[in-house]
């Protein structure tokens, strides 16, 4: 038969001796404090050593970061991009301006001298048509001698001042060719016009610009009548009085109001208004040039601007072509050319006077023509 397994006895556990208040002894008392509750206890830990005071980092300093490895680098904002590349331009403006500078003062000071003074026509041949002067009195006016600096002078000034001395020439142009050269280039005036100043008759060029004056007319040149201008001076151009004309007009209203005043209570006559003059040389421009373009100006003996109403030109000293006003002018000279050069129109010899100055309603002229 099987053999039955004998039950183990459960194991005693031991237990902690149970506390007997009774039989504990008593813990020594402390002494209570003041207020009661904990004390403090010193305890004797001995010598402790004594380290020096950490150095304080002063307000408003941050703290130093730690210096990285040379691989570490900081990075380039952009505001930092544009600042280095507009200190580099500004570098460099200031660099060129430098180098500018003394360019300018080495060409004043060391390089550059003059040493070939020429005279040349406006088209840059050579030798010049200076006239009725020599080129040596035209290079010894200039005043620039070889060996001097090739700008120490103002080439404007210096053509200004041949224009003056030369008044027989037109045009007068001076030039400073580098490295060492100044060509002076010059045109002869033509003898076109004559008008009566206050110091004579003026001999004109072909652009107005005096070139003598004389008591007396001069013969075969186009007489200019009832043009206001300044007291020609030889070797300028011929420049418009505007002072005269402005005092001219005051003056006109200044008699008519005088004379409405004389009058008493008696009604004012009207007066005609003072014509404008300050465009003279440029309506007396316009009539030549439609003068020219009809193939008039040749034979044209006078023209009178004396009123502006009534202007005038004296064809071939034999007809007095009435223009009238400045109105259509262009299509009063061609006109005019039908009726003075045309199959149908007036001969060679016929003389009087031709008024194109009436224009109908349909813009078309009724000339005119009044033999004597």
């Amino acid at each position: 038969m099987a053999k039955r397994k004998r039950k183990r006895a459960p194991r005693a556990v031991r237990q902690a001796p149970l506390f007997d208040q009774n039989t504990a002894p008593i813990p020594p008392r402390r002494p209570a404090g003041r207020r009661g509750g904990m004390q403090q206890i010193e305890l004797d830990l001995g010598e402790v050593p004594v380290h020096p005071p950490a150095p304080q980092r002063p307000a408003g300093r941050k703290k130093k970061r730690p210096v990285r490895e040379k691989a570490a680098r900081r990075r380039v904002t952009k505001g930092e991009m544009r600042r280095r590349r507009r200190n580099r331009r500004i570098l460099a403006g200031l660099l060129i301006a430098a180098l500018i500078v003394t360019g300018v003062v080495l060409s004043f000071t060391v390089l550059f001298k003059v040493e070939t003074i020429t005279v040349q026509n406006l088209d840059r041949s050579t030798p010049a048509d200076t006239g009725p002067y020599a080129e040596e009195a035209i290079i010894a006016a200039l005043g620039v001698n070889p060996g001097e600096q090739l700008y120490s002078f103002s080439a404007q000034e210096k053509a200004s001042q041949l224009a003056l001395e030369f008044p027989l020439l037109e045009t007068v142009e001076v030039y400073q060719h580098i490295p060492s050269t100044v060509i002076v280039r010059v045109q002869p005036a033509v003898a076109t016009y004559c008008i009566e100043t206050a110091a004579g008759w003026a001999t004109l060029s072909e652009k107005f610009k005096v070139m003598e004056l004389s008591p007396n007319q001069p013969a075969g040149l186009l007489s200019l009548v009832g043009v206001q201008v300044k007291t020609p001076v030889p070797g300028t151009f011929l420049q418009l009085n505007e002072e005269d004309a402005a005092s001219g007009a005051s003056s006109d209203t200044q008699a008519g109001d005088t004379s409405a005043s004389d009058s008493g209570s008696a009604t004012p006559e009207p007066t005609a208004a003072p014509e404008d003059r300050s465009k003279d040389l440029t309506l007396l421009r316009q009539i030549l040039n439609a003068l020219q373009q009809e193939g008039l100006l040749e034979k044209t003996t006078r023209v009178d601007m004396t009123s502006l109403t009534e202007l005038k030109v004296i064809y071939d000293g034999r007809v007095t072509v009435l223009l009238g006003t400045a109105n259509n002018l262009e299509y009063k000279m061609q006109f005019t050319r039908a009726i003075l050069l045309g199959e149908n129109g007036l001969s060679e010899t016929d003389r009087g006077t031709l008024d194109v100055s009436h224009i109908r309603e349909d813009g078309t002229i009724r000339p005119v023509f009044s033999p004597g």
